[in-house]
């Protein structure tokens, strides 16, 4: 149980307890609010962190979490080694364990630093080529496996070095410009380039191995080509699939530029 849940668990002698139902619908204006840019004493936060008791580290925590958060909030990527690393979102870090199920090793904690995770999301694996220099001069070219992470609450996919999970660089920070992601989702790497689902800006953004960007495509809207808070990305006979989590309740098919093709909807779905 998460440090809000137990405070609003264990309230006692206040005038209310906010349901987690109720405190989702406190945190999604807060949400709203914050998109307009209001202040940290503004009235609207003022109320939550009094609502909820929370301290004001502890309310970042909250609205950090996605929406669809639970106790079971696990990723999973299995590696070419055979192995399996799970994305812990209830701990903030990743951990490898065995085909046997057996605990190998974490990387990773909780935090904002390169390296640390707040609510890690979606995986996957490649690999980057590095030259070193030997005495004499000669260069030689290696390979360095690396796990790319979507590091949701920190709004930024990061590159790890896969054999100790020292980071090598990242993408991204809260924003809408070229080089900013709103709370980043799913992840799928195919020839050279990583898809990232910038869930929190209604699109996908294309960087190269190296975390470069390279183009995005999409916007908000139920229309053909655009998302409404999409949340997974695959490539699947040379086309691009993406996954709308939120009212769309589609999915729609691109080819690998993003170019639209085609719109799977289910029965329960709009249009």
């Amino acid at each position: 149980m998460g440090v809000w849940s137990q405070k609003l668990g264990r309230q006692r002698g206040a005038r209310r307890v906010m349901s987690p139902r109720a405190a989702r619908s406190l945190a999604l204006a807060l949400s709203l609010a914050a998109a307009f840019c209001l202040s940290q004493t503004d009235s609207t936060r003022q109320r939550a962190r009094e609502e909820m008791q929370l301290t004001e580290a502890e309310l970042e925590d909250f609205m950090a979490r996605p929406p669809h958060f639970d106790h079971h909030g696990l990723h999973e990527l299995k590696l070419s080694d055979g192995n399996i690393c799970i994305a812990d979102s209830t701990k903030h870090d990743l951990k490898i364990i065995s085909p046997d199920a057996l605990y190998l090793r974490t990387i990773g904690s909780n935090g904002t630093e390169l390296g640390q995770f707040r609510y890690p999301r979606g995986l996957a694996e490649g690999s980057i080529t590095r030259t070193s220099i030997a005495v004499d001069g000669r260069q030689s070219t290696y390979t360095v496996p690396v796990l790319y992470v979507a590091d949701y609450g920190n709004s930024r996919v990061q590159m790890l070095r896969l054999s100790d999970g020292e980071p090598v660089s990242s993408f991204g920070r809260q924003g809408t410009g070229d080089s900013e992601l709103d709370r980043p989702e799913g992840l799928f790497l195919h020839e050279q380039r990583l898809y990232v689902v910038d869930r929190g800006n209604h699109r996908i953004v294309v960087l190269d191995h190296e975390l470069r960007r390279v183009f995005a495509f999409g916007d908000y809207g139920l229309s053909n080509g655009q998302f409404d808070h999409p949340a997974h990305v695959s490539v699947y006979d040379k086309r691009l699939w993406v996954s709308d989590r939120d009212a769309a309740v589609r999915v729609q098919s691109f080819d690998l530029n993003g170019q639209w093709l085609e719109t799977i909807r289910s029965s329960g779905g709009p249009g």
